[in-house]
């Protein structure tokens, strides 16, 4: 009666359904809630006005929607779907979850008609709000010189691929920071208080190093490989970080394991790389801005340089360190 969806979306997995009787127990209305795969309702809620909020679990990537906060993403999504009182239409049908599996335990109304819904959740990237109590991520922030610490930010909170490996902080406008971690780079325009992906053209997400051109601050660099391979490279952007662009002509198949800039001259950068045998690892110099790449230097120890630094008062002398092979700190004066 009065359907909003009169048939099943799913006869063999089955639907949710709704129904409103009167006190007296006429039917108002009566419909499927479903799309092409199992649905099921697990809770409702009902406002002043006589609206039906209804919670449940949907499998069904056509699950019917109305100004949702996003559309099917699981194997198993939660859904919260309004009806208007007489329930021949949707107020706003959502899906609720992440890349796993969703599963609605409940619903209830507030006294403004807030509706709020509690469930079970093993996604990384479920849907969370800044200020909410678990977002908070791998990276720390102090107000204070040191003396406190909070993580409290949101969009860093990345699973196991939340390592920050690199960050850094735009030397004029220090609310923007930039942070390379295990899943690509990072942008926040506020202090750190929530991040954005800037992912574009960054074909291989594993960034290892992050730098900035200190007198261009909008051109980075970021060194990025897939794990346990030789694919990798060196990704720049001149746009701070909008789009990014493949720059490793000539750099031969080692692994990136450290980058440096030249602050003087910083069309030039050093890049440490592995030759995949304990016989030494290999640096690598730039001097046209990462366009093209050439060896340089000899006696660098296996597997390469772990960090490498630029004199910023003399800048032909490059700074090596080395954490194997008996480890060390190496100095070359001719850059």
């Amino acid at each position: 009666a009065n359907a909003f969806q009169p048939n099943i979306g799913d006869p063999f997995a089955g639907d949710a359904f709704v129904t409103k009787l009167t006190t007296n127990g006429s039917m108002v209305y009566s419909t499927f809630l479903g799309g092409e795969s199992l649905d099921s309702s697990r809770g409702i809620a009902v406002n002043s006005s006589g609206e039906a909020i209804i919670a449940g679990n949907t499998s069904s990537d056509n699950f019917p929607t109305q100004n949702p906060i996003h559309g099917f993403s699981g194997n198993t999504d939660v859904f919260v779907t309004k009806f208007n009182s007489q329930g021949s239409a949707l107020i706003y049908s959502t899906c609720l979850g992440g890349d796993g599996d969703e599963f609605g335990r409940g619903i209830a109304l507030d006294a403004a008609g807030n509706a709020h819904v509690v469930g079970h959740t093993n996604s990384q990237n479920f849907p969370i709000v800044p200020g909410a109590l678990r977002n908070r991520s791998t990276l720390f922030k102090s107000i204070d010189g040191g003396t406190k610490w909070s993580n409290d930010n949101y969009g860093l909170s990345l699973g196991i691929n939340s390592v920050i490996t690199s960050l850094i902080v735009h030397p004029t406008q220090t609310s923007t920071i930039y942070a390379g971690t295990l899943a690509g780079v990072f942008k926040s325009i506020n202090g750190g208080r929530t991040w954005s992906a800037i992912n574009n053209g960054l074909d291989i997400p594993r960034v290892t190093v992050l730098l900035m051109d200190p007198q261009t601050p909008s051109t980075l660099y970021a060194a990025a490989q897939v794990f346990d391979s030789f694919v990798f490279g060196v990704y720049k952007s001149t746009d701070g970080g909008n789009t990014w662009n493949l720059r490793k002509n000539g750099m031969g198949n080692g692994e990136i394991v450290s980058l440096a800039i030249d602050p003087a001259t910083p069309n030039i950068l050093y890049a440490g790389t592995t030759t995949g045998t304990q016989s030494g690892g290999q640096v690598f110099k730039t001097t046209d801005g990462a366009d093209n790449w050439s060896p340089v230097g000899t006696n660098v120890p296996a597997p390469s340089f772990s960090s490498l630094a630029v004199d910023p008062h003399n800048h032909t002398t490059i700074y090596g360190a080395s954490f194997v092979n008996n480890g060390g700190v190496f100095k070359s004066v001719d850059s």
